[in-house]
């Protein structure tokens, strides 16, 4: 038997193969990243409000306080009175007797004795003071000069002794304003009303006062 030959087919066509196309990327969404989320702070939950304290009252201002009245001036004297003479009289007749040491009559008394003094003191240094400059404008114009030069040494060595005992007058007044007038500064003890009354500038009692002239004299 004869075998028929299989009829070939035609071959097909291949097709060109298509390129591939990469599929275009979309862009990607910006999306919070969570670790971005957790770098956020956490709000805090709001505290709750604090309850307003309630205000103290002001207190009561204090009226101010008055202001220490001057002490009057020492008065000038009288024209045609000699203080010196009622100083003496004073002296003679004594401070008023008192249980009490430096009782107030005492204590008035030696007030009024260390005013006057101090009165009669100033007038002093005014008349002192208007010798030297008399002396100093009538230097160039006297024959003598060396009575005039002795006479300015005594005046300005008078009128350091007034001031000194100025300065010890105004130191026992204020001693009588603290209430220590009357006691040795030393050793604390009762100076005497007789002390006092001879000598009202005197600070020392008779043995303080002795020990510190002995030490003078030593010193020397």
């Amino acid at each position: 038997m004869i075998k028929k030959k299989a009829a070939k087919r035609p071959a097909s066509k291949k097709k060109p193969a298509k390129r591939a196309v990469a599929p275009k990327r979309k862009p990607a969404k910006k999306a919070k990243s969570a670790a971005a989320k957790r770098k956020q702070p956490v709000k805090k939950a709001a505290k709750p409000a604090k309850k307003a304290k309630p205000r103290k009252p002001a207190p009561p201002k204090r009226p101010p306080k008055p202001k220490p009245k001057p002490k009057p001036a020492v008065p000038a004297p009288p024209p045609g009175v000699n203080l010196q003479d009622i100083i003496d009289g004073m002296v003679k007749e004594g401070p008023p007797s008192a249980s009490v040491y430096m009782s107030v009559g005492q204590k008035k008394w030696f007030r009024k004795l260390l005013e006057t003094m101090l009165v009669e003191i100033r007038s002093e240094a005014e008349r002192t003071n208007q010798e030297l400059l008399m002396q100093e404008k009538g230097l160039a114009d006297e024959l003598d000069r060396a009575h005039s030069e002795y006479r300015f040494v005594v005046d300005l060595r008078e009128n350091e002794r007034i001031n000194n005992l100025q300065g010890k007058i105004n130191h026992s007044l204020r001693l009588l304003e603290s209430g220590e007038y009357g006691v040795c500064e030393d050793c604390g003890v009762q100076i005497g009303i007789r002390r006092m009354a001879a000598r009202p500038v005197a600070t020392k009692c008779i043995d303080c006062k002795g020990f510190q002239e002995d030490l003078e004299k030593n010193t020397l």
